[in-house]
């Protein structure tokens, strides 16, 4: 069972990604919506967070399957 979560703050802004869904806020509010793809993941990842798309590639591979742990 294994679970990606990324968050980052910045003032009164945030980002956090867990499995493929992605949420941006600023204060109270957020927007959410769902990466289909590991790849469109890890454009994500790249643009949201600046880690380079080979990385999360081969994270993806060696994690497997992306799960809620607390389901």
């Amino acid at each position: 069972m294994n679970s990606l979560l990324l968050t980052r703050f910045v003032d009164d802004r945030f980002v956090m990604i867990h499995n493929y869904n992605i949420i941006e806020g600023l204060g109270a509010e957020g927007i959410e919506r769902t990466a289909s793809t590991p790849d469109e993941l890890a454009d994500e990842i790249f643009n949201l967070f600046g880690i380079p798309v080979e990385i999360s590639v081969e994270v993806f591979r060696k994690l497997g399957p992306l799960t809620d742990p607390w389901n």
